[in-house]
């Protein structure tokens, strides 16, 4: 039972004051505490941070998400462990902790972040309309790498220059931190910065590193403008370049990353080009088709990419009716590594004219087992 405390305090004149105090009094003492606590403890997340999360749905367990986060711009993967399926997503976060992000089959992640380690949510399926929880945790997965975020984006605007275009460049990069194996770290770094910058870099800081970048595109596009400023053509575009590095596979020792370079220049004639690059975490050197397939692989790779891109395409003739530049695809190392298989990718002019896009040739490992070397470490991702 609650007791009941009367006070009764007599002031002069209208000041009489009459108290009544409860022992449920405290409860609101616990109540504001607690808030005051939850107010001085939200969430501040970083500007650019990388996230390794591993948890479960509704639907599905054993979930792995790689999210990557730049300013308010968010993308990244998810999969399951137990069929590897992998889905894609983008997005925006809506508030300091909460996004909402679209996947390439055009359903939509709403999450929110409850601490730096812990982010939860639903997934709505467009087609159902059903709604699936998820929670996911960040871990130091075993055999997985920890990257550091960094980004540098400027917009230039020639006031004094009508005809000159607005020119934005924006570069997003991870960069490997804090792994227990020292050898193995410097091996990334240096596939990164070979790839990302195209030469090495003797800058001690990643900011100055992507500051020479930044400052190079920028060189370029202001050289166009004094050779091409007849072309009254060239004034009416923007210009942007937009590069990044993105996680797609980082556990059992296995590190699947890609460098992505996308310009939009003055003649309105897109240009990217994507590389992959898998290393083994292990030892921190690459891996190549020679690491992942048995000796004498190649004629039958060949084989099966060329029936790949001819299904994939609809392909009823011949590939080279069809505008492909040769008549059967052969394997190269621009490969990437899932929980679910293996993909093969074409940057554009790479099988055919620019025109055709970006091709990916993705096999899932049963559809490789006559070739893969049973002793490999990307074997042991077979389920």
């Amino acid at each position: 039972m609650i007791k009941r405390i009367r006070f009764n305090l007599k002031l002069p004149g209208i000041f009489q004051l009459n108290i009544t105090v409860l022992r449920s009094f405290c409860m609101f003492i616990v109540f504001f505490a607690g808030f005051s606590s939850f107010l001085c403890s939200q969430v501040i997340l970083p500007e650019n941070s990388y996230y390794h999360f591993e948890g479960s749905s509704t639907l599905k367990k054993n979930l792995v998400l790689d999210l990557h986060k730049f300013g308010d711009s968010i993308y990244g993967t998810y999969y399951c462990q137990t069929d590897g399926e992998l889905h894609y997503f983008a997005g925006k976060l809506n508030s300091p902790v909460s996004l909402c992000a679209i996947l390439k089959n055009g359903d939509s992640m709403i999450g929110e972040f409850n601490s730096l380690h812990t982010f939860r949510g639903y997934l709505y399926d467009v087609k159902s309309n059903a709604k699936n929880r998820f929670l996911f945790n960040e871990t130091d997965y075993f055999g997985s790498m920890t990257f550091e975020a960094f980004r540098n984006t400027r917009t230039y605007d020639f006031a004094d220059k009508p005809l000159f275009p607005r020119y934005k460049i924006d570069l997003l990069l991870l960069y490997p931190e804090g792994h227990p194996n020292r050898t193995v770290q410097d091996s990334v770094q240096d596939y990164i910065l070979g790839y990302y910058f195209g030469q090495n870099i003797l800058f001690n800081t990643r900011e100055k590193m992507l500051d020479f970048l930044s400052n190079y595109y920028y060189q370029n596009y202001s050289e166009h403008y004094k050779t091409n400023a007849f072309d009254y053509r060239s004034s009416l575009l923007k210009w942007s370049a937009v590069q990044n590095v993105q996680i797609l596979f980082n556990e059992n020792f296995v590190l699947t990353l890609s460098i992505k370079q996308n310009i939009s220049n003055w003649n309105n004639d897109p240009v990217w080009d994507k590389i992959y690059i898998i290393v083994n975490l292990k030892t921190g050197q690459r891996i190549t088709t020679d690491d992942i397939f048995s000796p004498g692989y190649q004629e039958k790779l060949n084989t099966l990419l060329t029936t790949k891109l001819e299904k994939q395409f609809n392909i009823t003739t011949t590939l080279l009716t069809e505008g492909f530049y040769k008549s059967t695809v052969t394997r190269h190392n621009n490969i990437f590594v899932t929980r679910q298989g293996i993909g093969f990718h074409y940057n554009p002019g790479d099988l055919a004219p620019a025109n055709f896009g970006e091709i990916d040739l993705f096999f899932r490992f049963d559809e490789l087992k006559e070739i893969l070397l049973t002793k490999g470490l990307i074997y042991t991702l077979v389920q």
